[in-house]
Formats: C-alpha cells, structure tokens, sequence
C-alpha cells in the first residue's frame, strides 16, 4: 500500500506569487480546422490555452486566464452527475498521445468520428499533429457508418488507419457488417478500433472479435488526459494502484493539472507518493489488478444496498445486455420503503425484437438476472424502450432514465 500527501495544484511545479499567466481562446468543436490550428500552437506554447467547448453550450465557466502550464481546458460529459471542468497541460496531452502511438504501432492517419471537446475526439487531433497528419474528418452532424466506410476509403492503402469510437458507435458498425458482410473488407483496413469512453458490453465485443475487427478497449478519463489503459495494460510510464477499498487509482505524467476553479476537489482526487514523487488520480471506478492486468470492475457510487445485500448496477446493465432480445440497458437505484432501495431497468430493445410481448421481455429479463445475481438484484420495475436517452458523448443519460420511473 502506497502512502501519500496532497499534491500541488498543477501536477507539475509549484505556482508562486510570480506564476506566468497565459489567455484562453474558447472554440467550438465542430470548427474542427480552428481548433486544430488553436491546438499546436497551445501545445507548443506559442499561443493561447484552448477550451473546447461544444457547439451552442454555455461557457461562463471558462476563465479569461490560467497558469502558463495548462493547454487545454475541457468540461466532461457528467453522466450521473454535474460535469467538471478539467485543465490539462501539453506534457500530459502529449505523453498520453505518444504512449498510445507507441502501443500501437507508430502513427498513421485518423478518423475523427468524436466531437473533439471529448477527449476521446481531442486525442485524435492530437496525435494527428504529433505525426504531422491530417485527420478525416467526418462532417456530419451525427455518425454513421457510410461516412466512415467513405473515409476509410479515402485514406492510401499503405497508411495505418486508426479510429476511437464510444460502444454505441461501435454497435453500428456491426451492425452495418452483419447486415452487409462484404463491407468487412473496407473495415479490415483498419489497424486498430479504440473503444471506450464507457462500459463496453462484452457480448459486443465478442461480436466485434468475431468478425475480426481490431478493438482496443480504452480505459481512461478527460482526467488522464484520454485512455491510458489498453485492453487492461497501462501504456508506457502510466501506473494503476487499487486501493484497500477497491477503487482504481492511475498515476504517471498523464494526469490533468487541475479541476478549474474548484482547489478542494482537485486536492481530494490527486495526490502525490511520498518518496518517489508519482502523482496519481483517484478515480470512481472499482477494479482488480492482477499480474500487471487491469480488470474495471465498475463506478463505486454505482453500487446500492438493497435488504442489505449490496448489488452492483454494471453487472446488472452486463448481464441484461447479455440477452439476445436488448441492444443496451441502464439500471439506476430506486428508493424502496421495505428494502431501502431497489433496481430499476431500461432496457433497450433489439429492432428485431420490438414487436415481443413487453410482459413476457421483462419477465424474462428478472428471471434471468435472478438467476446471474440474485434475487436483491432483480429489478423492481423495467421500462422497455426503442432507443435509450444518451447525451451528446453517446453516453446513456442515467438522469433522464432514472427519471422515467417518476410517476
């Protein structure tokens, strides 16, 4: 077990009385030339930080100045809660950039299919600009796979060609070549699929793997400055400690600098080792990690206790997703008198399956999660749904599932 203190607000020296200040410029992602240009010149340190911001959202968090060593200020997607604002420097945008070229195999040309004021889609940017290349850009509002086969297309056949997608992207794909198998010779292309941002099912996967398909499951956060764990393995200098009490913590030149204006939050969730000087980031997550494997075992405030008996909502959301007749699944924690609380399920159905007896889908899908989990992780409710509610990231919005058990 590592011992450790509170670490200084920016990672990387302490700020004096006479700290240098830099601007910040606000760009919207979907400028995506601008911000590209805005970006090298950020990390070069020969023009203003950056914060990227999606188009038409508020931006009075931004502050006019910061601290000489921030280069980009993002504000993550908050899910499940209020989002935070993260700042990061170049030392570690680019450390994360280049450990993943690295473990991938050296540079080659990116698709952007993400928004860029994700750090999934800034990644992309970023390590475009590392290997001095152009990105494709995909230009629609919404991502499909035709855009995608069309810029895979465009890309030389002797380049590497690398695209980050989040798990409902990657859905569409399959689903494009289970329904159009020749389609696979376009995607074979690929060098490497990154998919994370989220939860990624494993049925999915298995799907994925089954057709070939090169995917590289990403473990990470905009506080680790993009994913830093590939397929369970830390990349190059990134280090994984799990604590006592199961939570992930990741340490290494990857951190971010700060949480913009919020120095008790930033204090709480970074620390620095005692004796070798290792800056880490305490995460939400949960997980093992066993002979240099990392096994994400789910969000630590997504566990509730019902009679009781504790029950972990990603396992419940695993083995729903599990069943042939749901696509995806969101399970959120309802208040019970009895049991104190309970499961409630959303359940996204299977196109194929839209026409099933609602009664007998979630009677089906109780008698099945009894079986997996037990009978405290049943849910109480289920509401079936054609489409789930997701945020802009393409993440599930938990806030409007929970909400649909509201009466």
């Amino acid at each position: 077990m590592r011992s450790s203190k509170n670490a200084a607000p920016t990672g990387h020296r302490s700020r004096g009385t006479f700290s240098l200040m830099r601007d910040v410029i606000v760009l919207s992602s979907d400028r995506v030339a601008l911000v590209r240009e805005a970006l090298a010149q950020a990390l070069r340190a020969t023009g203003p930080a950056v914060a990227v911001v999606a188009p038409g959202s508020d931006t009075s968090w931004v502050p006019v100045q910061v601290h000489d060593d921030i280069a980009v200020l993002l504000e993550t997607s908050g899910s499940g809660s209020a989002p935070k604002r993260v700042a990061l420097s170049a030392v570690a945008l680019m450390a994360n950039a280049r450990a993943s070229q690295g473990r991938l195999g050296g540079p080659g040309r990116w698709v952007l299919a993400l928004p860029a004021h994700f750090i999934g889609g800034l990644q992309v940017l970023i390590r475009s600009l590392d290997a001095d290349r152009e990105p494709v850009v995909l230009t629609r509002e919404s991502f499909n796979t035709a855009a995608l086969v069309e810029a895979i297309m465009s890309i030389s056949d002797d380049e590497r060609i690398y695209v980050s997608l989040v798990p409902v992207q990657l859905g569409r794909v399959m689903e494009h070549v289970e329904h159009d198998p020749a389609s696979m010779a376009i995607f074979a292309r690929l060098s490497a699929i990154l998919v994370g941002g989220q939860r990624t099912s494993p049925a999915l996967l298995e799907r994925a793997r089954a057709y070939g398909l090169p995917v590289v499951t990403t473990y990470g956060s905009t506080e680790t400055a993009g994913g830093c764990v590939y397929d369970g393995s830390p990349l190059a200098d990134v280090r994984v400690n799990v604590r006592p009490d199961g939570r992930i913590e990741i340490g290494g030149p990857v951190l971010a600098t700060e949480f913009v204006g919020e120095p008790d939050l930033t204090a709480q969730r970074f620390s620095r080792a005692e004796g070798d000087d290792t800056r880490w980031y305490l995460t939400d997550d949960l997980g093992e990690y066993l002979d240099g494997v990392l096994s994400v075992q789910g969000r630590a405030d997504r566990v509730l206790i019902s009679g009781g008996i504790k029950v972990n909502l990603d396992l419940v959301e695993e083995v729903t997703e599990s069943i042939r007749e749901c696509a995806h699944a969101v399970a959120v924690s309802l208040p019970d008198e009895e049991w104190g609380e309970r499961v409630g399920l959303v359940a996204e159905l299977d196109p194929a399956e839209t026409g099933s007896d609602p009664r007998a889908l979630s009677d089906l899908m109780k008698a099945i999660i009894r079986d997996e989990l037990g009978v405290a992780a049943v849910p109480r409710d289920v509401r079936l749904v054609e489409h789930l509610p997701r945020l802009s990231s393409g993440k599930p919005d938990r806030l409007v599932c929970a909400a649909l058990f509201v009466d």
